[in-house]
This record gives structure tokens, sequence and C-alpha cells, in this order.
């Protein structure tokens, strides 16, 4: 129930920025993916969004293997967050009792997007994750920016995220996100990115001191909304 009014506390906050998120680490019970798809297909699969939406996303690789086999990721505008539609009295909270006798709680987070650069996240269903602690927020996100338009033309609309952690974080204050279409994908962009090496030089010499958490990848299992 806390995480339950946590999450609703943040739904309800207006923020300046126009994209927040809240994301779920879960375990899965074995056998259990299917069954909790379709407990998301039979509540949010008539649904329209204000903004954003909801994805179930399923952990490949990484340093949170074994620690976490899914996560459930809401992204919108807090401020405009939600269905068209209202919900019948105790919807959410009956459907989200539900969703829980699925898996098992491992940690939560919400926080802001800071920056956005490509396609929408919806064009691309692979995505790597660094969780990361960042000394001077400031110069990072500055030395962050050059570098994703830097990079422009050889990603060739691969989305890039930057956000921070206003809640949870596990010792992360902040994260990038990398967009592509598979696992096979993102190693082809990781190899052409070698060529930037001044680039990549001048990036690590002017984001400041950057301590890395965490590092994985997902793959989008199913999308509910529009973002």
């Amino acid at each position: 129930m806390r995480k339950f009014l946590l999450f609703i506390a943040f739904i309800t906050v207006t923020t300046l920025s126009s994209q927040s998120f809240s994301v779920f680490h879960i375990q899965v019970e074995k056998g259990g993916e299917q069954a909790l798809l379709k407990l998301f297909d039979d509540t949010f699969g008539d649904k329209e969004f204000k903004s954003g939406g909801v994805q179930i996303e399923a952990i490949h690789v990484g340093d949170i293997d074994g620690y976490a086999s899914h996560r459930i990721a809401f992204i919108g505008d807090p401020s405009n967050w939600g269905t068209v539609d209202e919900w019948e009295p105790n919807e959410f909270q009956l459907f989200w009792s539900r969703a829980q006798d699925h898996f098992e709680w491992k940690r939560s987070a919400s926080g802001n997007f800071l920056s956005y650069d490509g396609g929408a996240i919806s064009e691309y269903d692979y995505y790597q994750i660094y969780e990361i602690d960042v000394d001077d927020p400031a110069a990072f996100k500055s030395a962050h920016d050059k570098i994703v338009k830097q990079l422009s033309d050889s990603r060739e609309g691969r989305p890039v995220a930057l956000g921070d952690f206003s809640i949870g974080g596990n010792g992360a204050s902040h994260w990038v996100g990398v967009g592509a279409k598979n696992w096979n994908d993102l190693m082809i962009q990781k190899s052409k990115n070698e060529s930037y090496s001044k680039e990549w030089q001048a990036y690590y010499n002017n984001r400041g001191k950057v301590e890395s958490m965490r590092n994985y990848t997902f793959w989008v299992v199913k999308r509910y909304g529009d973002f």
C-alpha cells in the first residue's frame, strides 16, 4: 500500500519537466509473464492516455541480471497524467493488487527527463540504461548534450535520453538511456561511436566526476499509450 500511495503522489504533483517517470524493478515469478501481460491488456488495452503511458520491459543483460527480471515504467507529463476516461472507484488499486500476485518487489524510483534527442521512445524496443552518480549535474548535462549532438548523424534518429532520480535511485543521481532496434543494432552503434575518439575525450574531460552504479539493457515487451 505504501508504494501505491507513493505512486499516486507522483502522478499528481506538478513539476517543471514535461516528461517524468516512475519505474518499478520486479522479479516476475517463473512462467508469470503472460499472466501479468494479460492483466495489463485487460486494464490498459482500450484506454487512451492524456500523456505518455506505461510499458513492461524485460531485462536482458547487465549489472542487475538475476536481481530483477522486469521493469514497469510509467512515463508522462505529471500535470496531465492518467487516462482520458475516469477510473471506477478503487479500479486502479484493485489492478495493482492483482499485478503484485505475479511478481516480487525489488526497488522503485521516480524522476524527470532532462534532455531527449532522436525518434520517439515507441519507435525503438531495445534500450541500454546507465545509472550513474553525478558530482556536477550542470557540467554533466552540458557535456552530455554536446556529445549527443556530435553523434547525431551516426545515430540516425536513435534516441538518447538523460534524466535524474528525484525519488529513489539506489545510489544513482542520474541515468542515460540509449535506444536501438535490438541487441545487434546496439552493438553496431557502439562500434560506430569508437571513431569519435576526440569528441569522447572532450566529453570525459568536461563532464565532471561520475561514478557508474549500474549498466544494463532491456527490451519492451508491451507498451500502452503514445510516447
